[in-house]
């Protein structure tokens, strides 16, 4: 679950943790996925997409990538496009089967076609979010072309206060200082486009995720009216210029922002229940990606035409000696050129950069770059592998180097990378103990370094919390969640509280405190549009532990009738859990006999634990092994066709096996350690 992080823990599918993708992830799609997709195309019930049959030779129909995807561009009038529905800016996403996503792979999907016609699947979206389309007054597209580097900085700095508003949780009027600025800067539009995907991604609600879509493809519209995509002439005389001319500022600054606007755009798409959603995320992260890349491309070629005229002051190479010193040697910078706050960490451009373009549109590059590595490095393996056979893949590393540039550089985007990187090591030693040692110490570097300036953020404090319990201090963990959720202001961002909330909950849990974790599994069963099923059958089992099983009755009822979150086309782990342990609740032997401690090590929780608590749970587990006088050993865990010839009581007295064996395991880990 975005946000909520541990859900879908101890029940992943597999994803590689150390940066590289695994050999299932690099794989093809399986046979069992290829079906799945091919059957999702032909059905097409998805209203953002038009599948059509087109007659060759009695209509024109024109593509190109100049709309940064690969797209329609001219229809002929009153040929067989036309009549099939099919208009300019529609992308094209599959031709007879084959998926498309680059004018090579559509060329050649086309001289396969035999015979007179063939099949497009074409992506209508734009069209569907047509109200986002705004008309940009022509003096706002005069002086944003015309802008200086200087005053451009000036008047991003101005934005900043937006920034500060958000982090210090005045999410309302952050929302509504964007809000007022979106019409005339594509940057306020973005911002408050994000806004609406923060919601999102925490609440995985439809009417947030349409709402998030609109803005982003408003602040599209914005810079496209600024920076007109080039026209098919102009881009062959482009391409045969010996000397190719250097991107203005403002073109780059409108392909940046359209680049993320689109990125975000697709990412919502990995929230979404169909497997077709999930192939349209791996076209369209493979196509952001490349559009973000060849934009740091087009500022390499700059900046080496800029060192040359400048008698060869630095390479564009990442990790040359220069960009390593972080200094900035005299006639750095020009007059009228400002440096980034942080200005001795220069990325691998170099300070030469600025002397070209504002550095907060040099940052949206690096951000884009590094969030994209880092975040699809951490997607479950059946994700990578739909995104892999899209020729996708990752650089963690990278991904980290982009974002600790643009952290450092204190530019807009600063403490949204900050975020990111805090967020990400702060999560990752969750699925992965082992990766603690490394992770917990920069997590918590980045923790410090931005409560320091923000101190009573919201979310900061969410994250410092995650730092605090995987430092099994469960206790400190709940008072930051407390205090995050005191800080934010539930009316204006609730998604906020829910997940601090539910954070709380687990601390409680984590504390066998189960009669404090109620109330706020119950609050999230009512407000939370995530997944009611796994809060019913939470508060289900966090009243069985405290011996009111007729009370639990009806919550685990609450947890069936729920069912129902999915993720790329299939009910998510933790509720296929939930419905296998409600359907053996009235079976013979088939009750769990420790329900709240079964779910904490379902999430692979034990090791977030304090030592006392583990001993506690030691006893419990060994008290109700004695007094069923269990005969099962861990040891048949081993055999797989032992345990499935076990009864439910067996099963159950196996898991309370188990339990006592982690528990112990993580007893002895801190004996040792």
């Amino acid at each position: 679950m975005a946000g909520h992080a541990d859900p879908m823990q101890g029940v992943a599918d597999g994803n590689d943790s150390t940066g590289a993708q695994s050999p299932t992830a690099a794989a093809a799609l399986d046979e069992r996925d290829a079906d799945l997709i091919a059957q999702a195309v032909q059905d097409v019930d998805d209203e953002r997409l038009l599948k059509v049959t087109v007659t060759k030779k009695k209509g024109k129909i024109g593509w190109t990538r100049d709309c940064d995807t690969l797209c329609v561009d001219e229809v002929e009038k009153g040929g067989a496009a036309e009549a099939a529905g099919i208009k300019p800016t529609m992308r094209i996403i599959q031709v007879n089967g084959a998926m498309v996503s680059t004018d090579e792979e559509f060329s050649a999907a086309m001289e396969k076609v035999t015979g007179d016609s063939f099949e497009l699947v074409l992506d209508i979206e734009e069209l569907l979010e047509a109200n986002a389309t705004i008309t940009v007054d022509p003096a706002v597209i005069q002086a944003a072309r015309a802008i200086s580097l200087e005053a451009q900085v000036a008047a991003d700095a101005a934005l900043q206060q937006g920034v500060d508003l958000f982090m210090n949780n005045e999410f309302a009027k952050a929302e509504k200082f964007f809000e007022e600025r979106a019409d005339a800067d594509p940057l306020a539009a973005l911002a408050h486009g994000s806004i609406a995907f923060l919601r999102a991604v925490l609440s995985f609600s439809p009417r947030h995720m349409r709402e998030s879509r609109r803005r982003f493809a408003k602040t599209c519209s914005i810079t496209t009216q600024i920076a007109p995509h080039q026209g098919k002439l102009e881009s062959v005389k482009s391409f045969f210029r010996r000397e190719k001319k250097t991107t203005p500022n403002y073109v780059l600054r409108c392909r940046t922002l359209a680049a993320e606007a689109n990125l975000l755009k697709t990412v919502l798409l990995l929230t979404e229940d169909s497997v077709m959603s999930h192939v349209r995320a791996g076209i369209g992260l493979r196509r952001g990606y490349l559009d973000i890349e060849n934009l740091g491309k087009g500022v390499d070629e700059a900046v080496k035409k800029e060192k040359d005229s400048k008698g060869g002051f630095l390479s564009g190479v990442m990790g040359t000696a220069a960009a390593a010193a972080g200094k900035v040697p005299p006639g750095f910078p020009k007059n009228g050129v400002t440096l980034p706050p942080g200005g001795d960490k220069i990325g691998h451009w170099g300070p030469a950069v600025y002397n070209l373009y504002d550095y907060n549109t040099v940052g949206g590059i690096q951000f884009g770059l590094g969030a994209i590595n880092c975040a699809i490095s951490c997607m479950p393996a059946r994700i990578l592998a739909i995104l892999s056979a899209f020729g996708f893949m990752h650089d963690r590393e990278g991904g980290f180097y982009n974002l600790n540039v643009v952290l450092e550089a204190q530019g807009i985007r600063s403490p949204v990378a900050g975020l990111f990187l805090a967020t990400f090591h702060g999560t990752l030693p969750s699925f992965a103990s082992v990766l603690a040692a490394d992770a917990l110490p920069k997590a918590e570097a980045l923790v410090a370094q931005m409560l320091g300036q923000y101190p009573k953020s919201a979310i900061y404090l969410w994250v410092a919390g995650r730092v605090a319990r995987l430092k099994r201090d469960v206790t400190g963990a709940a008072q930051l969640f407390e205090l995050s959720i005191t800080n934010g202001k539930k009316v204006e961002l609730p998604e906020m509280t829910h997940i601090s909330a539910y954070e709380l909950a687990w601390c409680h849990c984590f504390n066998l405190d189960w009669a404090k974790a109620i109330p706020h599994f119950e609050m999230l069963f009512h407000e939370s549009e995530w997944s009611k099923s796994f809060n019913a059958y939470a508060v289900a089992v966090c009243l069985e532990e405290l011996g009111r099983g007729e009370e639990a009755k009806g919550w685990y009822a609450k947890s069936v009738e729920k069912l129902g979150r999915k993720f790329g086309g299939r009910t998510i782990s933790v509720e296929q859990f939930i419905e296998r342990k409600v359907a053996n609740l009235d079976k013979p032997g088939g009750k769990s006999r420790h329900p709240g401690l079964e779910f904490i090590m379902l999430f692979n929780a034990f090791p977030q634990m304090a030592k006392e608590k583990l001993q506690e749970v030691r006893a419990a587990c060994q008290a109700t092994l004695a007094k069923e006088k269990a005969v099962v050993t861990v040891g048949a865990a081993v055999d797989d066709k032992k345990v499935a010839e076990l009864s439910l009581a067996e099963e159950q007295l196996l898991v309370v096996h188990l339990m006592e064996a982690n528990a112990a395991k993580e007893v002895g880990d801190l004996a040792g350690a």
